[in-house]
Formats: structure tokens, C-alpha cells, sequence
């Protein structure tokens, strides 16, 4: 038994080194990768600065025309994006139109399909009616079918100021 328990003993610190210069070597990879990716910040950062049109003074002229390409070609690729929005918008759009021409024209010939009904409602369909307030009283606005009507009349001095 204490053979045993010695030879576990043997190959778990076998281990423990093994995985000790496992960790040790991905240490470093991380710390390379982690100086790579600084570096590229940093040369990102510098170059959003030119193309924002800072530190320009360390440039060169071939930079700074390369620098003005740049940037047209982003405004030429924004410019066209934008173009593709509206055109797919205005698409859009005249699909909704359409479907709500489609929708005018089936309420058309369902009102004409039923003209006692249209001829009963001719007069009194969704149409707001407002009529003239006499001096001293307040008058709402009347909507037949689809609102409530409210109305308040009141002759003289408001109760709250007598």
C-alpha cells in the first residue's frame, strides 16, 4: 500500500511540474498576443486621428492623398448605402400604397353593394360637426359614430368664481 500511495505521489508532482510549464508557456502566448493587440490599438488610433484630421503635420503628402482617397471611397460607400435605403424604403412605401388603394377600392364596392345603407349614413358618417358656442357657454365638439359627444352649458358666471 505504501508503494503505491508513493508512486501516486512520484506522478502527481510530475503533474503539478508539467502542468506548472503548461501555464508558464500560455502566460507568455497571452502576454505576445496581449502587446500584439496593443500595438494594433495604437495603429488604429493613429490613423481614426489622420483621418479625422489630426497630427496631420507628421504625414507626408503621399499620406495625406492616400488619407483623402480613403475617405472619398467611404463617402462614395455611404453615399450608395444611403441610396439602397431609400430605394428599398420608397419600395416599401408604394407596396403600402397599393395595398391601401386595393383597401379603398373593396370599401367602394361594399358601400356601393349597400347603397340604402350608404344613402342612410350620407349624412351622417364620420364627419365631425362643430357648431357655433353663444356668448357665455362652451360647446364640445360633436363626432357622430365613433366619440363620445360632451357638452357643457353654462349661463353667467362660473359656480367657482361666484
Amino acid at each position: 500500500m505504501q508503494k503505491t500511495i508513493g508512486r501516486y505521489q512520484k506522478y502527481a508532482a510530475a503533474g503539478l511540474e508539467v502542468d506548472k510549464r503548461g501555464a508558464d508557456y500560455c502566460i507568455q502566448q497571452l502576454k505576445q498576443e496581449s502587446a500584439s493587440m496593443a500595438k494594433n490599438i495604437e495603429q488604429l488610433e493613429a490613423s481614426r486621428r489622420k483621418l479625422l484630421g489630426e497630427q496631420l503635420g507628421s504625414c507626408s503628402l503621399e499620406e495625406i492623398r492616400n488619407i483623402g482617397e480613403q475617405l472619398e471611397r467611404s463617402l462614395t460607400n455611404i453615399r450608395r448605402r444611403k441610396d439602397e435605403m431609400f430605394m428599398e424604403q420608397m419600395k416599401q412605401l408604394r407596396l403600402q400604397e397599393r395595398e391601401l388603394l386595393q383597401q379603398k377600392a373593396t370599401l367602394c364596392e361594399k358601400r356601393c353593394e349597400n347603397p340604402r345603407e350608404s344613402s342612410k349614413r350620407a349624412g351622417t358618417g364620420n364627419e365631425a360637426v362643430v357648431a357655433p358656442a353663444p356668448a357665455g357657454s362652451s360647446v364640445g365638439l360633436v363626432s357622430n359614430e365613433s366619440s363620445t359627444v360632451e357638452t357643457t352649458l353654462s349661463i353667467g358666471l362660473p359656480t367657482a368664481l361666484r
